[in-house]
């Protein structure tokens, strides 16, 4: 009896180790892992629904602490969807925008990868102080010429 009674008393001990902060960081490594094996299967002109659906797995077993959250915008008619994804991991206990890499999608279509197209147009000039609507508005804009310029109805306005 007092074996079988340790065995239920050690069970439930053990049962409650599922959330344990170590298992938060193996998630972190793991999905980091696999991040770089698919990532490469990613290309421009995927379907979001395709490209969503491959990170799916990679994003489930994660805290929501680990992720960041999407943006979404409306402009001159384009539906504009930013999804970050969990790509790198740095165990200092904070969740950085290096850690993550960025997916645009306009009109569900993957049309850029990476925060080369996030970054405001300030050409190195070091008068130009950018807020956060005036960084957004030229992102926005950057992104709607980027594309126009693939579709091939850029105007040049």
């Amino acid at each position: 009896m007092k074996k079988f009674l340790g065995i239920v008393v050690l069970g439930l001990t053990l049962q409650g180790c599922g959330n344990m902060p170590h298992n938060h960081y193996f998630n972190l490594k793991d999905s980091v892992a696999n991040y770089n094996n698919i990532a490469s299967g990613i290309n421009l002109g995927d379907s979001k629904s395709s490209v969503m659906n491959k990170f799916y797995s990679l994003n489930q077993d994660l805290e929501l602490s680990a992720l960041k959250t999407p943006l979404q915008y409306s402009r001159s008619g384009k539906n504009i969807y930013i999804h970050f994804q969990r790509s790198a991991f740095i165990a200092d206990g904070n969740s950085t925008d290096d850690e993550f890499t960025p997916y645009i999608f306009i009109n569900n279509i993957l049309t850029e990868i990476g925060w080369v197209t996030l970054q405001p147009k300030s050409f190195g000039d070091s008068s130009k102080v950018y807020t956060g609507t005036d960084a957004t508005r030229d992102i926005l804009e950057g992104l709607l010429e980027l594309e126009q310029k693939r579709t091939g109805t850029y105007t040049g306005n």
